[in-house]
């Protein structure tokens, strides 16, 4: 199960749970003062400054801002559901990814309270009350295939035609920020490292030379790799100028730029390899706003998903999914 379920996905299901025990917490906090107290017959939820907030008007202040998402995440998983079945191994790493999401909230909440806070917002997302984390994560690494795939079929070509992404590395020779040192004697210092990382590229290969020499400190701790780059990324003009240039296994010259002095390596231009970088699926998301929904609805429509009885519904889903009527 890739990386991204727990950066991306992951991330709805624990705002989601933040929300359900925030409002938990402060239903428990008020029990005291609010209990059986009504406001013109309703239920008073919490009050505040001897202001009555009633359930109606609880859910009334929430369902603009959650119930699209929620409804949203009952389509995913109704179309994911129909579309995939699922390895053992995927069952295995979703189980694993439950058992921790679970052992981590029986920590912070008690085992009682975790569970029925779970099950809860399993139930509000469309599983049954019998249904498991489990489910969830399995869901969650369908939806990544589907994406995937769907971008491929759709805007792969386009991709990478316009942002030519490549993996890249490189070693940096800073100029040191010393007020004590003069011009010329900053200046002598990078010429100096320059020529260390000059001399040591005759004998020894690229990531081990930017892992000793390279001024990039976060780089170097990956051996001068930068990851996945791409023609729109912000980065300097003269440091992707000088990068693009280069093929594949090609180091560069010298690259002024005002972070200071590159060698640039293009380590792979290979699809697999770039779709493999743990900042793949992010930079998609970021290109291409609408590609999850998009790749939902035609699923959907392979399905034959019917929303005639419902249109609201599918305008609902296709205004959170940033699609339009």
């Amino acid at each position: 199960m890739k990386d991204y379920i727990k950066k991306y996905w992951y991330v709805g299901l624990i705002s989601i749970v933040f929300i359900a025990g925030i409002i938990a917490v402060i239903v428990n906090s008020q029990t005291g003062v609010v209990s059986g107290k009504k406001a013109d017959g309703k239920d008073v939820v919490y009050s505040i400054n001897n202001t009555n907030v009633t359930a109606d008007e609880l859910y009334e202040e929430l369902k603009d801002r959650y119930e699209a998402p929620l409804a949203a995440m009952v389509f995913e998983r109704e179309v994911l559901s129909r579309t995939y079945d699922y390895t053992e191994d995927q069952k295995v790493e979703a189980k694993l990814e439950s058992d921790q999401t679970i052992a981590y909230y029986k920590s912070q909440l008690g085992e009682e309270k975790a569970q029925e806070l779970i099950e809860q917002i399993l139930q509000s997302m469309g599983y049954s009350k019998d249904s498991e984390l489990v489910d969830y994560y399995l869901n969650a690494s369908a939806a990544v295939t589907l994406v995937e795939d769907y971008f491929e079929s759709e805007y792969k070509d386009d991709f990478i035609e316009k942002e030519n992404p490549v993996i890249m590395s490189h070693i940096l020779v800073s100029v040191p920020q010393d007020s004590t040192m003069s011009e010329a004697e900053q200046e002598r210092y990078v010429e100096e490292k320059m020529a260390e990382v000059d001399e040591a590229l005759k004998t020894d290969d690229f990531a081990t030379v930017a892992t000793e020499y390279s001024t990039d400190t976060y780089s170097a701790q990956q051996q001068g790799s930068l990851g996945l780059v791409y023609k729109s990324i912000q980065f300097h003009d003269e440091f992707k100028d000088a990068a693009f240039k280069l093929e594949v296994g090609e180091i560069s010259d010298w690259v002024e730029s005002p972070s200071g002095f590159h060698k640039i390596l293009i380590t792979s231009n290979d699809f697999a390899d770039v779709s493999a970088d743990a900042s793949y699926l992010q930079l998609l998301e970021e290109l291409y706003p609408s590609l999850k929904g998009e790749a939902l609805f035609k699923q959907a429509e392979i399905l034959n998903f019917d929303f005639s009885d419902n249109p609201e519904f599918e305008a609902q889903l296709r205004t959170s999914y940033g699609l339009g009527e």
